[in-house]
């Protein structure tokens, strides 16, 4: 049995490391090493090595990723891979995603609530409005809750893009916040219980709506998790007022703290290069322009990629602590991005950060 797939960001100073698991004993890892040679794949990994696995990869010249094939044995039984990477001078590996130029499910998890904004110039529809357009990944036409808009920010043509900011390779599928804590599962899973999404966006809208997670979604949306999907959190969703988001803290290496200032502005940079400012767009080595929004009371001890840029509307910069000041935050498989605090404005700097 043949498999292909790539990765993003590779370079000369990055360690990629391939697992497979079966169930969640890994079987055998393929270290990328470009050059590098620390001993950490065996130290670290632990892997146990299994005949029948043939695993290989090549740096593709002049590009952004490197092709990784694998060959199995057919009677391996059920198997998942995941890929890990470390730059050179980092302690830790984390992982990273295979999904180069491939199709990508996304569940956007939106609130229905009502809250308020003191944003100069901005005023919070207590109706949550609705929003129409045309889907160019089906030619369907969808009305939903502005709440919702990140299909639309990712499927409808726009003046840069004929597929929307997703190009044609994010398709994204809705579910209010409310239904999905009634029942996780109805959604995440198909009938035979497999995973239907490789992303979870839960947002966006200021305070998230005033919604929170119960102990069920957490339950659900951790188990996601855990098998190595994404999860992209947005603005206001772990935060110390909603209790059961901030459960989930850990799995993006954050802190929530009512004593942290807040830090924001509607300019943000990026601080740290790599895969996800270079694919599906480069957004490094400029400016970007957003609508306000700011971090909110945590620190972010994960890989920081976007920073916010003085003037600060909220802070200042003896306010900056560093780990307080992202825009957009990751570990592992997980992510913060601060999108929501407009109430479903977006620039397309924003959109295609997203």
């Amino acid at each position: 049995m043949n498999n292909k797939s790539k990765v993003i960001g590779i370079s000369l100073l990055i360690i990629i490391i391939f697992v497979f698991l079966f169930g969640e004993k890994i079987i055998s890892a393929e270290e990328i090493n470009n050059g590098i040679d620390d001993g950490s794949l065996k130290d670290e990994i632990g892997s146990e090595y299994v005949e029948g696995i043939e695993l290989s990869s090549k740096q593709e010249a002049n590009t952004n990723y490197a092709n990784l094939e694998w060959k199995l044995k057919e009677n391996i039984g059920d198997w998942t891979y995941r890929v890990y990477q470390k730059i050179k001078g980092e302690t830790s590996f984390t992982t990273i995603s295979s999904k180069y130029n491939k199709q990508v499910k996304v569940l956007n998890i939106y609130p229905t609530g009502i809250c308020e904004t003191t944003i100069p110039g901005v005023s919070a529809d207590p109706m949550n409005p609705k929003i129409t357009f045309t889907s160019q990944i089906d030619g369907k036409q969808y009305t939903l809750p502005k709440s919702a808009i990140l299909k639309q920010w990712m499927e409808e043509a726009n003046s840069e893009e004929a597929k929307g900011y997703g190009k044609g390779l994010i398709s994204v599928d809705t579910v209010a916040l409310t239904d999905y804590n009634n029942n996780p599962d109805i959604y995440l899973k198909d009938e035979s219980g497999n995973y239907k999404y490789d992303v979870l966006m839960f947002g966006t809208w200021d305070g998230n709506g005033g919604q929170d997670l119960n102990n069920k979604s957490v339950a659900a949306t951790q188990s996601f998790i855990d098998t190595g999907r994404g999860v992209l959190f947005g603005h206001d969703t772990i935060h110390y007022n909603h209790g059961f988001f901030a459960k989930l803290q850990d799995n993006v290496n954050m802190k929530v703290n009512s004593a942290i200032p807040l830090i924001g502005s509607g300019r943000v940079q990026v601080v740290k290069k790599g895969y996800i400012t270079k694919y599906p767009y480069n957004i490094e080595d400029k400016i970007l322009t957003i609508p306000l929004s700011h971090s909110n009371q945590e620190y972010a001890y994960g890989d920081i990629w976007i920073k916010y840029l003085p003037e600060f509307v909220w802070g200042s910069e003896k306010d900056d602590y560093g780990y307080n000041n992202y825009y957009v935050t990751t570990w592992n498989n997980c992510a913060v991005i601060r999108t929501g605090h407009s109430n479903g404005e977006a620039t397309a700097d924003e959109q295609k950060i997203l």
